[in-house]
Formats: C-alpha cells, structure tokens, sequence
C-alpha cells in the first residue's frame, strides 16, 4: 500500500536526488503537467516554481522558507536598484542584498568555525546554538531542535545566483524581472537548485519571456547527457568511492604508497564524474523543459596549466568568482581597499591565535597603524617614510616568529602566518621599490584572496583554504609564467603531454587537502606514496632514476640554448638571451623533478611488475607473489578508473561521433539503449544512494 506520507513529507535520512528512482517519478509529474501548461509562459512558470519549491522541501525540509526569504529580499532591493539614479542609495541597496545574503550563509556555514576562533583566541568554551530555531520555538511555537545549525542544501548555490542578479541590475547589464513569479522561477529552478551550474540572471531570465521549443536534435541530447550523468555518477564515482576511494582515505596506512596513489587519482576521477555527472543531468533535464543551461566542465583533467584548468572546471563557479569578486577586488587594474585591509587583520587573527609576545603585538599595531595611514598619505611624501617604518616593524615580527618555531617548520600551524607574512613583505617590498610593477602584485593579491575565498566558500575548514592557496599561488605562478614566455603557441605533443601531466597533479595534490579529513591524513598519504611505495629501490634504480633527473635538467638548458641559436630572439639578443632562459628553467627543474618523480613511481611498479617473471628486479616490503593478486583484487576498481580517464581525454571529434549517432538513432532504438542503461545502473547501484559530493557546499 502507497504511504502518501512518504511521497509528499521531506525525510532528512532519504532526501530527492537526481540518482533515486523517486525523483524520476517527480519528474515524470513535472512533464505532464507541463505538457498541459507549456503554452502559456505565465502559467508554466508558476506551475515549474511550486514544483521546485517541493522539490527543495523534500531535499531540504522546512529550510524553503529560508529560500523564499532570500528571494524576496533580492527581488525587492533588484527593484529599488533599477528605480533610483543616485549613485550611494544604489551602492547602499547592492551592500544591503550582499550583507544580507552573505549573513545567511556565514550564520549557516560557518558559525560553528566562528565559535572555534572564538574560543581560541580568548579561551572561552562557547558552544553552538541555533538562535534562528529558539526564536522560531519562542514565537511560532515551533520545536525544532536549537542545539546545531543545520547547513541549508544548496545554500552556497542560490546565495551567488541572487547576489548576481542584484549585481548585474546596479552595473545596469540587466533590467529587473517582471513579476515575483518570475524572479522565484530564477532562483528555484529544481534541476540546478541543489548543486548549480550557478546559474546567471542574464542568460537564464530572458528564457522566461521566450516561447517554448524543443527540435529532435536536442531532446535527444537532452536525453544523452542524461544517461552520461548517470553513468558517471552511478557506475564510476559511487563504486570506485565506496569500493576504494573512501577506504584509502580513512585508513591509508593500511595501503601501500602505491595504492594511496591510485585512490589518489581515483578521487580525481571521482570527483568529476560526480559533479560533471551531476551538471549533465541537470543541463539534459533543463533542456527537455526548454530552458538552457550553459556548459560546466569541458574535460578539465586536459588542460596544459592551471589557468586552462579553471577555464574548464566548473565553470559557473570559476566565471562568478572572476566577474564579482576577482574584478571586485581590482582585478588586474588596482587593489580596492579591501585588499590592503585584509591582509593585516588576517595576519593580526594569526598572531592572535598563536598567542605570541606582548613585543610582536605592539610590533603588529605598528604595522597595522602604519598600513591604514599610508592608505590615507599615499600621494604624499610621508607615505614611504611609513612604509618603509612598517616594512621594518613586519620584518621584526617575521625574525620573532622565526625564531620562536625553530626546527617545527611546516609542522607547526603558526607557520601558516609565517608564511603569510612572507607573502605580505615580500608584496610590499616590491611595490615600493618598484612602483611599476604595483599593478602585477596586487593583481597576484587579488587573485590570490579570490582563491582563498572560493576556498572558504566550499567549507568552514582550513582545508579548503589550503585547497584554494593552492590553486591561488598556482594560478599567481602561471601569471607570472605568462609574463616571461608571453601567451604560448600551440604545444608539440611531447611538450603537451608534459604540461597536461604536470598541471594534472598540481591540480591532484590540491584534491589531496579537498578530500582528506584531517592535515594528520594528508601527512600519512604522502609519507606511503614517498617512503613506502610498495616496494624498496635498490641502488642501481636509485641511480637511474638521479641520472634521468640529471639529464631531464640538462636537456632544458641544451633546448633552451638551442631554441635561442635557431633565432627564438632577435640576434643581438641571443647571447643574453641564453643564460636567462637557463636562469628561467633552472628555477622550474624542481617542479618538473617533482613530475618526474610522480611518473617514475607508477612506472616502477609496472617496471617490477614485469620483472617478477625474469627476475631482474627483487622486491623486499611487497612481495612480488603478491603483486598479480592484489591487481587482481582491483581489477575493477582499476579498470573503472582507467575508464574515466580514457572517457576524459578522448578527443572532442570522437566524443561528438557517439554523442551525434545516438541522437540520429530512431526513437524505439534511443528506447532500447535507455532501457539498457537503467539494468547497468540497478546492477551498479550500491545498496545505498550517495549523495552528490557538492551537496555539502
């Protein structure tokens, strides 16, 4: 017998999600009625946001209400906005619906890591109450429970598609929707509410008003990205997670170096095929209801460098960030002011945090105090001798704070504001004796914190700050890159395959702090992938391996000096030109040793691995019996993720052949692989339905 309870009540312990057989019912609903109401652009809009709005009460419960409130407070301010002419009421209504919305999502998402700093910094033993609830409880009579706050689904989400509305309405590149219905719709809109793409007033407003159409073309690649995502997700990121993945991370040292490795890459795989799997189905959804949502990943794993990287994954996100925070901040014109305060008073959190002495305090009140007045002084004379006073204050509290870590280097968290105040001295240095070159710091600044924050906007957790550092001073490097070789041609497939490899494990290492739960595991995981790979290296290997880094080296500067002779440079420019660019990639050889080192390690193994049948190689940690039998026990681990990759780095013109056949194929046929498809995933499907691994943001 049908429980109505069970279809129409949220339950927190089995919420909708795109992979659970109960939200294709949902949809199946959602299409005959919207077959009834398609017509009319009015009808169908209030029709598709009522059932968006269900479909977020049954994935987050009575947080709805929540959503609602932000979307009639955006709705309102985006109003005045475009009504008002004077310049500060529409600054003052912009601050109004960023404060807003940012309040929202810093009580949700990071009031427990406020209360964290909190208590350390003064020692207190606060503890989290959900405020909201108890005065829901006092005045609604309500019971919810007031001793957590519970993180919103998909809060992160909407918060940045109705900051950018509001923002897109003052800059005046949109006009305000015409009703709340619409504006609801906008926000609500189910297949991308949960976990994006994120979604731009601009592109997806004006589908509103617009007539509805659908051609066989795109319906049946509606109905491919579809059975794609589900693939990806189903088959591929929830196996290899459950089976491997997740077991590795938990416990690495009961893995070798080798498998850490391998659940290494697997998250690597992982993660894209859930997310990308996600997106897939939310475009193909999206496009069978007529509205189009634009591309989110484009094989990001290919990219030649960082940059190319973050034009390719998740690129709803990486945009939003570049055109409303990185171009906020100054982009690579100015620093705001913003930018210049940030710094001291994070550097003043650290210093806190780490209790360090009464001197370095006053030394950093200095510091601070010299830092807002040379923003104030800063045409006048007075401003280098201030900063130049400041500069000498921050290089004292470096020396103290040197001094007091000693020997714990890279061990102690208060090298995080060693390091910070690295980067700050050295920035402000440069700045001040190379006034012309201002602009390119505070652009790296700019795009440094803009890192930092997409960071911070993924979780309350140091690791997602590291996560995004990473990618920052990555990006900062590829800047500087782009400076001294200026824009590259196109790569020669050796060049290309070492640029993909290289960039791929930078991007790796950063997946390696996303996905840990604690820095403890990240230590483990690298120690077994460095020291304890499976097997020990005998001396003749060791040798061969120093001897092919020696030769990579040398190679550089061979080519380098080559490429200059042959007339890379105008020729009285060559001599000069030759010890630059050895100077250039002597610099970049330990970050290219470092490639080398990844590549050797899984090619040794399978080095051993052949040679356990000649015996030209002895094995000591990891017996070579064991070798077969343990590629045995992940054959299909191994072989899923080898797919993934296969799949990811197949050329565009290959991916389109398959992807055009099944949209020609007749409908009976796209029928029939449909059907084929669902009995592959009920076989793969875990006894559990996994979450998307976005859902938490």
């Amino acid at each position: 017998m049908i429980d109505y309870k069970d279809i129409l009540l949220y339950d927190k312990d089995a919420p909708m999600l795109f992979s659970g057989a109960f939200f294709w019912f949902f949809f199946a609903v959602v299409l005959f009625g919207y077959t009834l109401l398609y017509k009319k652009n009015f009808a169908r809009t209030g029709f598709l946001f009522l059932m968006s709005l269900f479909f977020y009460y049954k994935s987050g419960g009575y947080f709805f209400t929540l959503l609602l409130f932000s979307t009639l407070v955006d709705y309102y301010i985006g109003k005045y906005i475009h009504r008002t002419e004077k310049p500060l009421n529409r600054k003052l209504l912009l601050a109004a619906s960023i404060f807003i919305n940012l309040a929202l999502l810093a009580y949700f998402k990071y009031y427990y890591f406020f209360v964290d700093t909190v208590n350390g910094l003064s020692g207190t033993n606060y503890e989290v109450l959900d405020h909201l609830s108890l005065l829901s409880n006092t005045f609604a009579g309500t019971e919810f429970d007031i001793s957590s706050v519970i993180l919103p689904v998909g809060i992160s989400f909407y918060t940045f598609q109705t900051i950018s509305y509001s923002f897109d309405i003052y800059r005046k590149k949109l006009a305000p929707v015409k009703n709340m219905i619409d504006f609801g719709f906008y926000v609500t809109f189910f297949p991308q509410l949960i976990a994006g793409p994120i979604v731009r007033a601009a592109d997806f407003i004006p589908q509103l008003y617009q007539k509805f159409s659908l051609t066989k073309e795109e319906f049946g690649h509606a109905v491919y990205l579809i059975l794609i995502g589900l693939t990806k997700k189903m088959v591929i990121s929830d196996y290899i997670s459950i089976n491997f993945v997740d077991r590795v991370f938990d416990a690495p040292l009961a893995y070798s170096g080798f498998e850490n490795l391998m659940g290494l890459y697997g998250y690597a795989i992982q993660i894209y095929c859930d997310f990308s799997g996600y997106t897939d189905i939310a475009i193909g959804v999206s496009l069978l209801l007529g509205f189009r949502l634009l591309l989110n990943f484009n094989s990001p794993y290919k990219a030649e460098n960082i940059t190319d990287f973050w034009r390719r994954w998740h690129i709803s996100l990486s945009s939003w960030l570049k055109d409303y925070l990185y171009i906020s901040l100054g982009g690579n014109q100015k620093s705001s002011v913003f930018v210049y305060l940030v710094f001291p008073f994070t550097l003043a959190a650290m210093v806190f945090v780490n209790s360090f002495s009464v001197i370095n305090l006053s030394a950093l009140g200095i510091l601070i105090g010299v830092w807002v007045l040379s923003l104030i002084f800063k045409q006048k004379k007075i401003f280098r001798y201030l900063t130049w006073a400041a500069i000498a204050a921050m290089a004292y509290l470096m020396l103290d704070i040197y001094t007091l870590l000693g020997k714990t280097a890279l061990v102690d968290p208060n090298w995080y504001a060693f390091w910070f105040l690295i980067v700050t001295l050295v920035s402000w240095v440069l700045t001040v004796i190379f006034p012309k070159i201002k602009v390119k710091v505070t652009t790296m600044i700019n795009l440094l914190l803009t890192m930092l924050l997409g960071g911070l906007w993924h979780g309350a957790n140091i690791k997602f700050i590291i996560w995004g550092a990473i990618h920052g001073v990555a990006l900062a490097l590829d800047k500087i890159r782009i400076a001294i070789y200026g824009n590259a041609k196109k790569l020669g497939r050796i060049e290309h395959f070492i640029a993909v490899f290289f960039t791929f494990h930078v991007v790796c290492f950063a997946w390696l702090y996303f996905r840990a739960g604690s820095r403890e595991t990240v230590d483990l995981m690298l120690d077994q992938m460095f020291y304890h790979f499976g097997f020990e290296l005998n001396d003749h290997l060791k040798t061969f391996y120093l001897t092919s880094v020696l030769f990579a080296s040398v190679g550089f500067i061979v080519y380098r000096i080559i490429a200059a002779s042959r007339g890379e440079y105008s020729r009285p420019n060559r001599v000069a030109a030759v010890p630059f660019l050895i100077f250039r990639d002597l610099i970049n050889l330990p970050l290219f040793n470092l490639a080398v080192l990844f590549a050797w390690h899984v090619v040794f193994f399978g080095v051993q691995f052949i040679g356990s049948y000649f015996g030209y190689v002895t094995g000591e940690s990891l017996g070579l019996a064991v070798m077969p039998e343990m590629l045995q026990s992940y054959r299909i681990i191994f072989l899923l993720i080898a797919v993934g990759f296969i799949i990811h780095l197949l050329p565009v013109s290959f991916k389109e052949l398959y992807r055009g056949w099944f949209i020609k194929i007749p409908m009976w046929s796209k029928v029939l692989v449909c059907v084929l498809v669902v009995l592959i995933l009920y076989q793969a499907k875990s006894s559990d339905v996994q979450p998307f691994i976005y859902f938490q943001f």
